[in-house]
């Protein structure tokens, strides 16, 4: 997967108009883009439309992003949303991997009543949003076969630890937003979860533990998968020529 397309649960419109985006996956949130007032109606909602879409010959695959385990609406998503057959589904904010296995325990119970295969349905945790996670990343490897990769995230962290921001004025991530995202793909290696390429600002090549670009709603361009072909490099006396060029030294480019 290449790019993941986060569209709310609870909006038809947007739903509707995800199919055509062309992203690779379309993330079905059910949790912070949905008011806990309108989560039931999202979750028939999302019921329903995973039912027809995967219908269709050609069609994204489709996850569902759940409520926190941590929590009781986790369990009211999965009974709604499971007969449906969902391709995965999208964990946020675990602590452990003790959590991916109580989540893979709950999928095995539902897929039992279904006419699915066994074990189909995939699941794609994000393991940054919670400091007892980030201590607990080497919990994460061979803790289920149903995990398709790790995905890292730094907005819910930084409210956590209190960080007013966590770019910096070039737009990089600061320190402990690059740590984060570092060991989470060192985890997934471990993990034997093989890592695509992204890209981050100013076409500097990085990598990062899946997924590859995060988008979410308004959809803007039916290219929602961009290229990932290296950009291609200056000339030597292009470079020498420009300012910004000289101003930094020559190794930042391949820096993540």
């Amino acid at each position: 997967m290449r790019s993941l397309l986060f569209v709310p649960g609870d909006s038809e419109k947007k739903l509707t108009k995800a199919v055509t985006s062309g992203a690779d996956a379309l993330i079905l949130d059910l949790e912070d883009s949905v008011a806990p007032a309108n989560r039931p109606a999202a979750r028939t909602l999302t019921a329903a439309f995973i039912a027809e879409t995967r219908r269709a010959e050609r069609r994204p695959l489709l996850y569902v992003r759940i409520n926190p385990l941590d929590g009781t609406d986790w369990e009211a998503d999965l009974t709604e949303v499971m007969p449906a057959r969902p391709d995965g589904i999208v964990m946020p904010k675990p602590n452990s991997g003790e959590d991916v296995d109580r989540l893979a325990m709950a999928l095995s119970h539902a897929e039992s009543g279904s006419d699915g295969p066994p074990n189909g349905t995939r699941i794609l945790p994000i393991v940054t949003e919670t400091p007892l996670s980030v201590l607990n990343l080497r919990s994460y490897v061979g803790v289920s076969a149903r995990m398709i990769g790790m995905s890292w995230g730094a907005e819910d962290l930084g409210a956590v630890v209190g960080s007013l921001a966590n770019r910096d004025e070039r737009g990089q991530f600061t320190s402990p937003y690059r740590l984060v995202r570092d060991l989470c793909l060192i985890t997934a290696a471990a993990a034997s979860v093989t890592p695509p390429a992204s890209r981050q600002r100013r076409a500097m090549p990085v990598v990062t533990a899946l997924p590859a670009r995060w988008r979410s709603t308004p959809i803007r361009s039916r290219r929602s998968t961009p290229s990932l072909r290296r950009p291609r490099p200056r000339s030597p006396t292009r470079a020498r020529s420009s300012p910004r060029s000289m101003a930094r030294p020559a190794s930042r480019a391949s820096t993540v």
